[in-house]
């Protein structure tokens, strides 16, 4: 599939989320988190990375603070731009987030909470659009792919049923997913 199909699925993803009202939007960001914490591996997970919700994305800061909140390792993905890469830090509340690449937050602390990947026990990432095959559309700088291509932890989306499409374009540097979680299911594609 080429660039221009990922850009126009980008584009009817990014409609369809921003158009959830902001009542339905409270109600399935707690049916997302439900469905999360209900997962098996994540509950059994010590370290988990998630990252900072950004525009209309399902909300993640009220996920971050309750895995703070219950001891869980919370690990926030910073942009490495020079090489498209993520650096993973260990956060201990939400004031340790500042605006970074693109206006996302991020985390602000010191080298001494740098994480290696293989550290941890389950990865949250997001992303525009997906496939009941656990393929995902991402936002197109492939930070996320690099990440997961090397992954040694379970790998899930949080997305809105809105943003589930019969198929999605793929192409050879995309790494399918493990899950999806939305509103109303989990889709499971390990193994």
């Amino acid at each position: 599939m080429t660039a221009p199909d990922k850009k126009s699925i980008r584009q009817k993803a990014f409609l369809l989320r921003d158009s959830i009202t902001p009542e339905l939007r409270l109600f399935k960001n707690g049916e997302i988190k439900k469905n999360l914490l209900a997962l098996d591996a994540f509950d059994k997970a010590e370290t988990v990375m998630l990252f900072a919700s950004f525009r209309s994305e399902v909300d993640t800061f009220d996920i971050i603070k309750h895995c703070i909140s219950i001891g869980k390792k919370t690990i926030l993905p910073k942009a490495d731009k020079d090489n498209c890469g993520l650096l993973l830090y260990e956060i201990e509340n939400i004031g340790e987030l500042e605006k970074g690449y693109f206006i996302i937050l991020e985390p602000k602390v010191a080298d001494e909470r740098l994480t290696p990947k293989e550290k941890l026990d389950f990865i949250v990432v997001p992303g525009a659009a997906f496939d009941a095959r656990c393929n995902r559309v991402g936002y197109g700088k492939g930070f996320y792919d690099r990440l997961l291509i090397q992954r040694t932890a379970p790998a899930f989306a949080l997305a809105y049923e809105e943003q589930i499409f019969d198929s999605v374009p793929v192409d050879k540097y995309d790494v399918r997913l493990d899950g999806i979680i939305t509103d109303e299911r989990v889709i499971s594609c390990d193994g």
